[in-house]
C-alpha cells in the first residue's frame, strides 16, 4: 500500500509537471505573439510617421521657400516656416499615432479586454483575497471640497484589513467642521499639517512620513468613489507581477447636474475606456492621481511624490524610472464627477497645463535617460507634447496673420495636403464618434463631437498661459476645482471671465479684415484661422450650458448606455439618488 501510494504521488507531481510545462508554453506563446503585434504597430507608426514627415516637406518646406524670397523680409518668413514645419511635425506624429491606437482598440483590445475582463472576476471570485493580511491605507484627500456621499460610498470595502484616513487641507472653516462631524460619527482619522506646502503630492507625502506601517495605500479625491471590490481586486494584480507597482482603475464620469457635465461626461470616458485601454498594452499607462493604488516599495524607493502640480504624472515618469510597472485594471471602475462649469473646466485644465510644463522641466531628463523600452518611451513623450500642441496652433494662426500675411506671403498647400492636414486634425472628434456610433442618438452623438472640439479649442489661451507659467515660474497655485456651484455667472461676469477669448479674437479679426482691405487677399487662403478664433468668440456660450439642469433619469441613461447589460441591472438596482454609484 505504501510502495502504491508513493508511486501515485510521483504521478501526481509528474502531471502537474506536464501541466506547469504546457502552461507556461502556452504563456510564452502568447508573449510572443503579443510582442510581435507590439512591434509591428510600432514600426507601422514610425513609418507613417516618415511618411507624412515627407509630404510635409514637400508642402512646407520645398514649395514654400521659393515664395519667401518674394517676401518683404525672407529671413523672417524662413524662420516661421521652419517653425511650422517643425509643429505639424509634432502634431502629425501625434494624430498617426492616435490614429493606429484607435483601429488597434475597435478591431483588436475591445474584444480582448471583454475577455481579460471575465477571466480576472472568475479569478477574484475564486480567491480569498478580501482576507488577507496585506495593510491598506485608503487616502481621502481633500481641500475645502468634502464629500460626504462619495467617502461613505467608498468605505464600503470588502477587504477587511484596510484603514480610511481623511488628509484635510481645508482652510475654510465650514468644511473643516463638517469633517469633524463626520471623523466623530463614523471613526475615521482625520490628519491635518500646519505647512501647507507642496500640494496635493505635499499632503500624501506628510501622511505617509509619518504613518509608515503599511503595504499599499489607495489615494482617493473628493469626488472619488471606488467599489466595494476595489482593493481585492487590486491586490490580485501586484500577486501576479512583483514589478507591478501602481494599479489604476478606470475613472467614469458619472452623477451628472447640467447639460455641460453631461456632456463632457462622455468626452472624459472615451478617454478613460479607449485611449488608456490601448496605452495599457501598446504604450504607457500613466497614475491619474486618484482612484489608484500604490505599494509601499514603489513609493519608498522613489522617495515620496514629486510636489508639484502634476504630482501624479511625474510620480509616474519616476516610476517607470526605477523599473515598476502602471497597470489598468481593466475590471475596476471607479467613479469621478466632470466639470461642472465651463469656468471651473478652464482652470481645471490651466493646472493640468502647469503640472505638464512642470514635468518637463523638473522630472523629463531622468526618465529620457533610462533604459526603458524605445517605443514605450516615444508614446510618453508624444502624449506629453498634446498641451504644446494647442500652444504651437495658436502660435501659428497668430504668426500666420499678423506677421507672415502682412510680409506679404502666404502658404499654397495642395488640395490633397489639405484633406490630410484635415484629418490628422480632426483625430479626437473621429475617435469619440467611432466609439459612440450606434451606441447612442446620432444627433446627440453629433452634438457631443461638436462640443468637444469648440470647447476644448477654446481652451488655447488658458493652456499657453499654464505652459509658460510651468516653463518659467517658480511659485504656482493650486486651483481646487468645485464638485457644486451655488449659484450662476450673471451675464457681465461671462463677459469678464471670457475677457481674453473676446479681446483676442476680435482683434486678429480687424487685423485680418484691414489686410483683406489694403492688400486686397484671397479670404479663403486664411479661412481655416476662423477654426480658432470662432471657439474662443462664442466661448461666453458655454457658460450657458451649466444653466440647464439635468434630472435623475438623463443622468441614469447616460450611464446604461456606456456599459453593459449586467451593469445596467446593477446600476438601477441601486440607484437610490443622483449620487449612486456601482
Amino acid at each position: 500500500l505504501m510502495r502504491s501510494s508513493a508511486a501515485s504521488d510521483v504521478y501526481k507531481r509528474q502531471i502537474k509537471m506536464k501541466n506547469n510545462k504546457a502552461f507556461n508554453k502556452s504563456n510564452d506563446r502568447k508573449s510572443k505573439k503579443e510582442k510581435i503585434i507590439f512591434y509591428s504597430l510600432w514600426v507601422l507608426i514610425f513609418c507613417l510617421c516618415v511618411l507624412v514627415s515627407y509630404f510635409t516637406v514637400n508642402e512646407v518646406i520645398i514649395k514654400s521657400w521659393p515664395l519667401a524670397n518674394k517676401s518683404y523680409s525672407p529671413i523672417v518668413a524662413k524662420i516661421l516656416i521652419i517653425f511650422i514645419f517643425t509643429f505639424l511635425n509634432l502634431f502629425f506624429c501625434y494624430s498617426v499615432k492616435k490614429y493606429v491606437f484607435m483601429f488597434i482598440y475597435h478591431f483588436y483590445l475591445k474584444f480582448k479586454v471583454k475577455k481579460d475582463i471575465k477571466v480576472k472576476n472568475e479569478k477574484y471570485i475564486n480567491s480569498n483575497i478580501n482576507n488577507a493580511n496585506y495593510i491598506v491605507y485608503v487616502l481621502y484627500c481633500t481641500k475645502d471640497d468634502f464629500d460626504e456621499n462619495s467617502i461613505l460610498k467608498s468605505m464600503k470595502q470588502k477587504y477587511k484589513n484596510c484603514k480610511f484616513f481623511i488628509l484635510d487641507d481645508s482652510s475654510d472653516s465650514e468644511y473643516i467642521k463638517k469633517i469633524d462631524q463626520f471623523s466623530k460619527i463614523y471613526d475615521v482619522e482625520v490628519v491635518r499639517r500646519v505647512e501647507k506646502k507642496g500640494f496635493k503630492a505635499g499632503n500624501l507625502n506628510n501622511f505617509l512620513s509619518k504613518y509608515k506601517n503599511f503595504d499599499y495605500f489607495v489615494v482617493l479625491d473628493s469626488d472619488s468613489i471606488i467599489p466595494p471590490d476595489f482593493i481585492g481586486k487590486s491586490l490580485l494584480y501586484f500577486q501576479e507581477d512583483e514589478k507591478i507597482g501602481i494599479v489604476q482603475s478606470k475613472n467614469i464620469c458619472n452623477r451628472q447636474q447640467n447639460l455641460f457635465d453631461y456632456i463632457g461626461s462622455y468626452i472624459h470616458n472615451v478617454e478613460q475606456q479607449a485611449d488608456f485601454t490601448t496605452r495599457n498594452i501598446f504604450g504607457m499607462q500613466l497614475f491619474s492621481g486618484h482612484n489608484a493604488i500604490i505599494s509601499k516599495e514603489c513609493f519608498d524607493s522613489i522617495g515620496g511624490l514629486p510636489q508639484i502640480l502634476g504630482e501624479d504624472h511625474g510620480f509616474s515618469y519616476q516610476a517607470f524610472s526605477k523599473k515598476f510597472k502602471i497597470i489598468l485594471a481593466n475590471n475596476i471602475f471607479s467613479y469621478e464627477t466632470y466639470p461642472i462649469e465651463y469656468f471651473f473646466f478652464k482652470k481645471r485644465q490651466h493646472r493640468w497645463t502647469i503640472g505638464g510644463a512642470e514635468i518637463v522641466r523638473y522630472i523629463w531628463w531622468p526618465f529620457l535617460k533610462s533604459n526603458e523600452n524605445i517605443f514605450k518611451k516615444t508614446d510618453l513623450i508624444i502624449a506629453q507634447t498634446e498641451m504644446f500642441l494647442t500652444t504651437f496652433t495658436t502660435i501659428v494662426s497668430i504668426f500666420n496673420i499678423t506677421i507672415l500675411l502682412p510680409l506679404n506671403f502666404t502658404f499654397n498647400f495642395s488640395v490633397w495636403f489639405i484633406i490630410m492636414l484635415t484629418f490628422l486634425t480632426l483625430q479626437p472628434i473621429i475617435n469619440i464618434f467611432a466609439f459612440y456610433l450606434f451606441k447612442i442618438n446620432f444627433f446627440k452623438l453629433i452634438l457631443i463631437c461638436l462640443f468637444a472640439y469648440f470647447v476644448y479649442t477654446s481652451m488655447s489661451i488658458w493652456i499657453i498661459r499654464g505652459a509658460l507659467r510651468g516653463l518659467f515660474f517658480k511659485n504656482q497655485k493650486f486651483w481646487v476645482t468645485p464638485k457644486r456651484k451655488n449659484k450662476n455667472f450673471s451675464p457681465w461676469q461671462i463677459v469678464v471671465l471670457s475677457r481674453w477669448e473676446l479681446i483676442l479674437s476680435f482683434l486678429l479679426i480687424i487685423v485680418l479684415s484691414l489686410l483683406f482691405i489694403f492688400y486686397s487677399y484671397n479670404f479663403l487662403s486664411v479661412a481655416w484661422v476662423f477654426l480658432f478664433f470662432i471657439p474662443w468668440i462664442i466661448s461666453p456660450f458655454f457658460f450657458l450650458l451649466s444653466w440647464k439642469k439635468i434630472d435623475k433619469k438623463k443622468n441614469l441613461i447616460l450611464n446604461i448606455e456606456r456599459n453593459n447589460k449586467k451593469f445596467c441591472l446593477l446600476y438601477t438596482s441601486d440607484a437610490a439618488d443622483d449620487r449612486i454609484s456601482v
